[in-house]
């Protein structure tokens, strides 16, 4: 077994032949196929060089002339001007990608040798890229008697990919030491792990002299993978030349990263530059661009969301449906479990219901019973923390604030006192203040501060209010008043007054913000009539900045919306909306410019 310093373990494995990577995480199987026997894997100060593809983070194994087999997302093979690459697209659900990488000797494909480069996805799960399961054959070649590289190397999660993934380098071992020198690196691009969204695939391969260019060059295929197998089909693909000059000179190309929100490709994507070599240094430099053109990413199921997007959904349907209740009320606690709280409407049980976020339903996780009369108001999270507000109407008469963890599921009372002719049927959290809505039953609303287990001071006194929030990154606390967006800012003193931040086209029944403030809200038919499932026909989730600008619609009126919370981990908005086949359904949108 082998350890460095950068968290990769390498060991063989008893039970087949092949070798299992630990890249700081759970295992990877990296098995060799009947082309060869397991590699040498014998630690070294200076390890061995592995021609043509190599595992490098910073672990390099001698593979001789074996092949090897590497599970990766998606491979990209390209001959060009190096530049940071573009983040790689999605592997289908369910089925790992492998590639594999043997020695091309010289022929039609590489007039000097090279390597070939085979991927695929494992669909039988057998740990083997067979024949049938072959969706990509490329090459890279040696030219001139200089050997072509290729290096893979673990990315972790970051900028380049957001879950983590691969980056491959390669080019032309130029100075004949075999290993792949930072100035030899004419491609780098990163493969990454499963991400929401229909990927950018590229396909780069040598182009012979011909019809397409006199003097050979290169061809590009690009597109989307709409039905994300992992094969950039022909219906997907946009072909384009690069041809060398008549000259001799090399047609070069390097692509850069389209970041989200670009006016030309809102959700990001690959843009190409591509010219000849004047000077003949390798480098495509600004002034020998010639040309350049842009590959956009898209929504994978865009379903309900508005065009062009600033949120894709997270799943191709819902991520849970088929709940049945008189009501239902909605929490995202840290780990991304949305908890749904069906109200009993004065039966006195309260039922909570656990959404994880892999889909799977705990019902019930927790319930409560306080007795005859108890309703519940609303729930909300801090942390895995999630706030109750309910009320006992006759008996007892109490108003009740408390929290249930999203752990443990152990209620625990924040406040427990009589009504006094008020009824608690909201609550905003907001760090080591807790906040909560409470109604006289004759129009008349109060913002209440908790001081003790049975004290409270009132802060404001709204009118029409529904649903209130609270927002720690501007420490304001928000509602919904009909078609209006209102809030109240924490530092303006001890009674702060009111402002209005925006006004719908139609009334809503939830709010929440993000993690740069900006403000979210449901919207319904301009009759204010909420519950009965009608959404506006500009669109259903709105979105407006902390100053007011900025209102547009994220989702279309197909989606029928009822309660909202915001996941700032993941930058994820779950719903609560109406399920086309009965009932509720949580539904979760990815928002794409989280911090703009």
């Amino acid at each position: 077994m082998s350890v460095d310093g950068s968290g990769v373990t390498a060991l063989a494995d008893p039970t087949c032949a092949g070798v299992r990577v630990t890249l700081g995480g759970p295992g990877r199987f990296l098995p060799t196929t009947s082309r060869g026997n397991l590699p040498d894997h014998t630690p070294s100060a200076s390890p061995p060089t592995l021609t043509g593809l190599r595992a490098t983070n910073r672990y390099r194994c001698a593979m001789r002339n074996n092949a090897s087999i590497y599970p990766l997302t998606l491979l990209l093979v390209a001959c060009g001007g190096g530049d940071d690459g573009a983040r790689g697209p999605s592997g289908k659900p369910g089925a790992a990608a492998l590639v594999v990488d043997v020695a091309e000797p010289p022929g039609a494909n590489c007039p000097q040798g090279g390597r070939r480069l085979e991927t695929g996805l494992d669909t039988d799960g057998d740990g083997v890229l067979s024949q049938t399961e072959i969706a990509d054959v490329s090459w890279v070649c040696n030219a001139e008697g200089r050997n072509a590289l290729v290096e893979v190397e673990p990315e972790a999660a970051g900028a380049n990919c957001a879950a983590g993934g691969f980056r491959v380098v390669s080019g032309l071992d130029a100075n004949g030491d075999g290993a792949l020198q930072p100035g030899e690196v004419s491609l780098s691009t990163y493969v990454c792990d499963g991400e929401t969204g229909a990927g950018t695939m590229l396909v780069l391969q040598a182009e012979p002299a011909g019809a397409n260019c006199a003097a050979g060059g290169v061809r590009i295929d690009a597109g989307i993978d709409a039905d994300r197998d992992g094969t950039l089909d022909s219906e997907e693909a946009t072909t384009r030349w690069i041809c060398n000059g008549q000259d001799g000179r090399d047609s070069l190309i390097r692509h850069v990263t389209i970041a989200r929100g670009d006016p030309e490709c809102p959700l990001g994507g690959i843009r190409f530059l591509s010219g000849l070599d004047l000077n003949r240094n390798g480098v495509l430099e600004e002034e020998e661009v010639t040309a350049e053109s842009a590959i956009c990413d898209s929504c994978r199921s865009p379903r309900f969301v508005r065009a062009p997007a600033s949120a894709c959904p997270v799943d191709d349907g819902p991520l849970a449906s088929g709940f049945f209740t008189n009501g239902v009320f909605l929490a995202v606690s840290t780990g991304g479990d949305a908890f749904l709280l069906s109200a009993s409407g004065g039966g006195g049980d309260t039922t909570m219901i656990r959404v994880a976020n892999d889909g799977s339903v705990t019902s019930p996780f927790w319930t409560s019973s306080f007795g005859e009369g108890t309703h519940l108001g609303d729930v909300a999270a801090s942390g895995d923390q999630l706030y109750l507000a309910q009320f006992i109407a006759g008996g007892s008469n109490r108003n009740l604030i408390g929290w249930v963890g999203a752990t443990d599921g152990i209620y625990r009372s924040v406040y427990d006192a009589p009504r006094n002719g008020w009824y608690a049927y909201d609550v905003a959290p907001m760090g080591a203040e807790i906040y909560f809505l409470a109604y006289d039953g004759s129009g008349v609303y109060a913002v209440n501060r908790i001081t003790s287990e049975t004290t409270f001071e009132t802060i404001a006194s709204p009118t029409g209010v529904y649903a209130l929030h609270g927002d720690p990154i501007e420490n304001r606390l928000y509602w919904v008043s009909g078609a209006s967006i209102r809030y109240i800012d924490l530092d303006e003193g001890p009674t702060p007054p009111i402002h209005t931040l925006a006004t719908l086209p139609g009334s809503a029944s939830d709010i929440t913000t993000d993690r740069a403030g900006r403000v979210y809200v449901n919207c319904s038919e301009p009759d204010g009539d909420f519950l009965s499932w009608h959404a506006c026909p500009w669109g259903s989730l709105w979105r407006v900045r902390s100053d007011g600008s900025g209102l547009e619609a994220l989702t279309d009126e197909t989606l029928h919306i009822l309660r909202l919370d915001y996941h700032g981990d993941d930058d994820t908005v779950y719903l609560i909306a109406a399920d086309p086949g009965g009932g509720y359904a949580v539904e979760r949108l990815r928002i794409l410019d989280p911090l703009r």
